[in-house]
């Protein structure tokens, strides 16, 4: 079990059980923002099932029902939940715009019969029907805007440090991950202001054939203000990556490979603890947003939705590389056509967000994606503070004008270099560098890719060896093999692989 599940069944005499009672997760802030006993978990009393999530959602909590005996089963892991007896089939629509966007919409899952409870959801349930509430905020526009950038950089400024303050570490120190961006640096920095220095910072390393390497940038720093850094070194290959996070991930998330390597490396280090870290989630993607641009704000408003998911789709992978990944059984269940649907019914869901775009995102890739990072593969390893999604920032950022604060892309680096001008000349990583965690495209990585693929399968998975065979003949033989990065097809394909080794009829 690479989670925590409960299973509940009705019998004539009152019900059975299988796991634990009740269950917590994710951390509190210490100021009064909220009324439960912790962000997400759930309670069984013995005659009712209680489950509920954070306000925004983002520490995950899942729920199915299995018809035949009318069990309820809830968890944080979907894969531990298959295994306590939800149904295997899959979700057609769901994957399908998986394979265009990397993460799954909504309160989907690549299972048909299980759902992710929305943000502020609660499940009550007591041997019926389960009776679900909550779904994602409204955020409209601001009635109360800042009177000038420079009261909105002000604005920013106070209520992030409220929010660490709110979050400040105990006597025991914390951990700080730490990359060449700006959310990272932002908790650092306003964490060495309040006086709170971690006891060292982390950066992973990427594998061989990366074009790109951010531990440079962190550990530049890190040096400027006399702290230790540490550069985590891959002792996993990335084919063994892949497969251990969909496991720890529940088949949720083309990414996270990167955080297998720090999990190992903390594991190791800190023995049978668990230690406190800081994660910038939802940093960027609320202050600006780098999918956010003049073009996709025009098509989101003008409900453009083909654009936008043709102007989303390419970042994953190319439709013809996408196709040659499926069995001709699947072509059409997982086709684009099946995928547009999903996607347009999703971007209807924020048309009347102050920032339509950004909300999708936010909602989205950033609640259902990056989120599984400090709340579910680093379970049991880290508890994570999540500043950025503090109470009052995020009704702050979220009803904040686009047009005015947002297009331009630097409201973030300017709040940061008012609130802390002694790094300012300190560089970052930028996009132009590279692709942060991408092999370069070309026949040669995918010749390094592949053989690694075909050896875990013949390892862990053998029943599933020829299918990768003759996949990867297509893609050797292909001369446009190459227009989308081996990585990521390696990635795609690697995920396939896991969902039919829990639903057999997709093999």
């Amino acid at each position: 079990m690479y989670g925590t599940s409960l299973k509940i069944t009705p019998t004539l005499n009152g019900f059975e059980t299988s796991g634990p009672l009740s269950a917590r997760f994710g951390l509190h802030p210490k100021g009064p923002q909220k009324p439960d006993p912790s962000p997400a978990g759930w309670s069984w009393d013995g005659a009712e099932l209680d489950a509920w999530t954070d306000r925004l959602g983002f520490v995950p909590v899942f729920y199915g029902v299995i018809p035949h005996d009318r069990s309820l089963v809830v968890g944080n892991n979907p894969l531990d939940m298959i295994e306590l007896g939800v149904s295997r089939a899959a979700d057609d629509r769901a994957i399908a715009a998986f394979l265009r966007l990397g993460y799954f919409l909504g309160e989907d899952t690549p299972f048909q019969h299980m759902r992710a409870l929305p943000p502020g959801g609660r499940l009550r349930w007591s041997g019926q029907e389960p009776r679900v509430s909550g779904g994602h905020l409204p955020t409209p526009e601001s009635e109360r805007q800042p009177a000038s950038r420079d009261d909105a950089m002000d604005q920013y400024i106070e209520l992030f440090r409220a929010a660490i303050q709110y979050r400040l570490p105990g006597d025991d120190g914390y951990l700080l991950p730490l990359t060449g961006g700006r959310d990272s640096r932002h908790i650092l920095l306003e964490l060495l202001r309040q006086g709170r220095p971690p006891e060292r910072c982390l950066t992973v390393r990427p594998h061989p054939g990366a074009r790109i390497d951010e531990a440079g940038f962190a550990a530049e720093l890190a040096e400027r203000f006399g702290l230790q850094h540490v550069s985590v070194v891959p002792k996993r290959p990335m084919i063994a990556c892949e497969f251990v996070k969909n496991r720890h991930t529940g088949l949720l998330t083309d990414e996270g490979p990167w955080a297998m390597m720090l999990r190992d490396h903390i594991a190791q280090a800190h023995p049978g603890s668990t230690r406190l870290a800081y994660d910038g989630i939802a940093g960027d993607s609320l202050s600006a947003s780098t999918f956010l641009t003049p073009a996709r704000d025009a098509m989101y408003r003008s409900r453009d939705f083909d654009g936008i998911i043709a102007s989303l789709t390419p970042l994953t992978a190319q439709e013809s590389a996408i196709q040659s990944m499926l069995p001709r059984s699947l072509q059409d269940r997982l086709g684009y056509a099946v995928a547009r649907e999903r996607m347009i019914d999703e971007l209807e869901r924020h048309t009347e967000a102050a920032n339509p775009f950004g909300m999708f995102i936010f909602w989205n890739r950033t609640r259902r994606e990056i989120a599984l990072v400090p709340h579910l593969l680093m379970q049991g390893v880290c508890d994570f503070h999540t500043p950025f999604l503090d109470d009052d920032l995020f009704d702050f950022l979220s009803g904040l004008n686009v047009q005015k604060f947002r297009l331009d892309g630097g409201l973030h680096q300017d709040v940061i270099d008012r609130a802390y001008p002694e790094a300012k000349n300190i560089p970052y990583f930028q996009k132009g560098m590279g692709r942060a965690g991408r092999l370069p495209a070309g026949a040669i990585e995918l010749l390094r890719a592949i053989p690694q693929l075909i050896a875990w399968q013949l390892r862990h998975d053998p029943q599933h060896a020829s299918l990768t065979v003759r996949w990867a003949a297509t893609r050797l033989t292909d001369r446009n093999a190459t227009r989308t990065a081996p990585r990521r097809m390696v990635q795609y394909f690697a995920h396939l692989l896991s969902i039919a080794s829990f639903d057999r009829e997709t093999t």
